[in-house]
């Protein structure tokens, strides 16, 4: 009797960070920033401003996807804006903590 083989399912790996956000990040007050990461494959990635989803449409952030380019621009930063930033994907997470400085006269 010949062997029956059977093909055991294809679980695609989860989606992890190939850039991280930089550990920290300072912007003028009033200026404008972008903190970019990529994943491995496209997938969904969450923003998080300390432990409090970013909502999508948020009116203070623009959230941008190319790809498996993911970003988070703030276009007028406020001293209101300093925080640990974090994008999440999956299980795997990347943090910045976001600086905010007055202007220099």
């Amino acid at each position: 009797m010949t062997p029956h083989y059977t093909k055991s399912p294809c679980i695609p790996a989860k989606p992890y960070f190939t850039k991280n956000l930089p550990e920290t990040a300072t912007v003028y007050d009033n200026d404008t920033i972008t903190l970019e990461c990529e994943v491995s494959t496209p997938a969904q990635v969450t923003w998080m401003k300390d432990t409090v989803e970013i909502p999508v449409g948020h009116e203070d952030y623009v959230v941008n996807v190319d790809g498996v380019k993911h970003t988070l621009m703030i276009p007028k930063a406020t001293f209101d804006n300093e925080a640990i930033y974090t994008a999440k994907v999956s299980d795997k997470t990347t943090k910045c903590e976001l600086l905010v400085d007055g202007k220099s006269a």
